[in-house]
């Protein structure tokens, strides 16, 4: 259960609505390990490397005022236009 475990916490925020179905599918092991490790947040963001203690802090290497989360690497970081190359890149498959 989710409540139980904080791990999902911050995923919650983004999907509340978890479902069964394959929300992202693809042809590329590569893309589909990155899209997961992502949803998890076990990726090579400052913020789950100070967690390992692989880093001794966990600000964001572009913009050095927020934890660098994946919340903050995809949403708020002023440095990082990842998001809006992904909006627009789904505005050109419709």
């Amino acid at each position: 259960m989710r409540t139980a475990c904080p791990y999902g916490q911050f995923y919650k925020k983004i999907e509340p609505n978890v479902s069964i179905c394959i929300n992202y599918k693809s042809n590329h092991r590569k893309n589909e390990k990155t899209i997961t490790r992502l949803r998890f947040g076990k990726c090579l963001l400052t913020d789950y490397l100070a967690k390992m203690k692989i880093t001794d802090s966990d600000k964001c290497t572009s913009c050095e005022t927020a934890a660098e989360s994946v919340e903050h690497f995809l949403l708020s970081c002023p440095h990082s236009d990842l998001c809006k190359k992904v909006l627009l890149t789904c505005d050109q498959q419709k």
